[in-house]
């Protein structure tokens, strides 16, 4: 069923395509926990007349809710107002914007139980954002028998697809989306899924062709951010930092930005640098992926009371999304397996792998088993975590395995990939990885 004439004038109402909202999260390895956009504009379908076009989300949000006030019975306006707030708690990493969302979303069912498309595939993006994936792709599916278009559906379906580790049906989906929907949205999927298969050159296709339309700053920025971590896994650091400024002109103080910024003066030695811009990055967004990053560049300067705090806050961060009912476990495996408790890095990765058997899962595991001497076992998924093309990260710690069993010369050799893969790799791991492959070397 296509979107009706009158919903697609509605719909050009609406915000005016300025801003854009989280279909769904994308694993931390795309974006840092950044959302793949979708135009506002495209899935809106409220009569938005009083609206004046912004492109400041949080503005959106207020002028959704004073139509509101005034129109509370308008169930396409409670959609919209879900995902924006989705978007909110993405960019200020505050989960009270998803208890917002949930309320809103529940609101627009409320006020239209029957045929609520933009209800169902808000409620996907916020089971998506809470990485409860198996829920996430079921109301993905029941917006999607509505309607079939449903932009912000079919982009949570390749997400939670993808999450899931169903990755032949993910990129048939993302694929669907881009002939159903072309657009942004559709086309960081595509770019996506050619990185989880290290093609890295399609990646940059997509990206590249991406940057045409983005035209709002907010996805210019999201779009050349991407590019910047193309560049830096290429090696290429003078172009990934070019990418990360041009971000940044779009969307000033954008936080992944930053970041990107941020490794760039790392790799280049500059780490103190680098601490300053990390710490000011959150302050203002404490993702967890920053959080663990900062506390990795204070272990590189040699200042391990600072680093052993910042894990204390990882800590604290990761129970606060907990109450809020968002499921950090998989960073969480990963974060423990490398800088805290080995045991509890192994229950989180089993409890997840119990959930879902994505290669990001499989990788996480095998690493947390690793780190608990349970090499044999370790190796299962380690080679699950590379079945379909993997990253530096999941090349790395098969390496780091096969070199724990004895395997020297399949050690190095995936050791060695994993460095041309990323040729910018994170510096903390980056230090381990050229220990590891040093003392091989050595003995070989």
């Amino acid at each position: 069923m296509t979107p009706s004439r009158s919903a697609q004038a509605a719909a050009a109402l609406v915000i005016a395509g300025a801003i854009t909202v989280a279909a769904a999260l994308l694993p931390p390895r795309l974006s840092g926990a950044q959302s793949a956009p979708t135009d506002a504009s495209a899935i809106a379908n409220a009569d938005a007349a009083a609206f004046t076009p912004s492109n400041d989300l949080g503005d959106q949000i207020i002028q959704l809710q004073q139509h509101l006030a005034a129109q509370p019975a308008d169930a396409r306006s409670w959609g919209v107002l879900a995902l924006l707030l989705i978007e909110q708690g993405r960019v200020t990493a505050d989960p009270a914007s998803y208890a917002a969302s949930k309320a809103a979303s529940d609101q627009s069912l409320a006020e239209q139980p029957r045929n609520n498309d933009l209800a169902h595939a808000a409620s996907g993006a916020l089971l998506s954002a809470k990485h409860l994936f198996t829920a996430a792709l079921a109301e993905a599916d029941r917006a999607l028998t509505i309607n079939p278009y449903s932009r912000p559906a079919l982009g949570v379906r390749v997400d939670a697809l993808t999450e899931l580790g169903r990755l032949p049906a993910a990129l048939r989906a993302a694929r669907v989306f881009d002939r159903l929907q072309p657009g942004l949205a559709a086309t960081t999927r595509l770019a996506y899924q050619s990185e989880l298969r290290a093609n890295e050159a399609d990646a940059r296709r997509f990206f590249a062709s991406a940057l045409t339309s983005a035209i709002d700053p907010n996805a210019r920025a999201f779009v050349e951010y991407h590019l910047g971590e193309i560049a830096r896994r290429a090696g290429d650091l003078s172009a990934a930092d070019a990418h990360y400024r041009a971000a940044l002109q779009a969307v000033p103080a954008d936080p992944n930005a930053l970041a990107g910024r941020a490794r760039v003066l790392a790799l280049r030695g500059h780490v103190d640098r680098a601490i300053t811009i990390l710490r000011e990055v959150v302050t203002r967004v404490p993702l967890l992926e920053h959080l663990i990053a900062l506390g990795e560049l204070y272990e590189i300067s040699g200042d391990r009371g600072a680093a052993q705090q910042q894990y204390a806050v990882v800590r604290a961060s990761a129970d606060l999304a907990r109450a809020a009912g968002i499921r950090p476990d998989l960073e969480l495996a990963w974060f423990e397996a490398d800088h805290g408790d080995p045991v509890a890095a192994l229950q989180l990765g089993r409890a997840e792998w119990k959930k879902r058997h994505s290669p990001l899962v499989a990788d996480a595991l095998g690493w947390a088993l690793h780190m608990n001497g349970l090499d044999e076992r370790a190796l299962h998924y380690a080679k699950l975590a590379t079945e379909y093309g993997g990253d530096a990260r999941s090349w790395h710690h098969r390496g780091a395995v096969e070199a724990a069993l004895g395997l020297d010369r399949m050690g190095i050799k995936h050791l060695h990939k994993a460095l041309r893969l990323d040729g910018g790799y994170a510096p903390w791991p980056a230090q381990q990885l050229h220990a590891t492959l040093g003392e091989l070397e050595e003995r070989s």
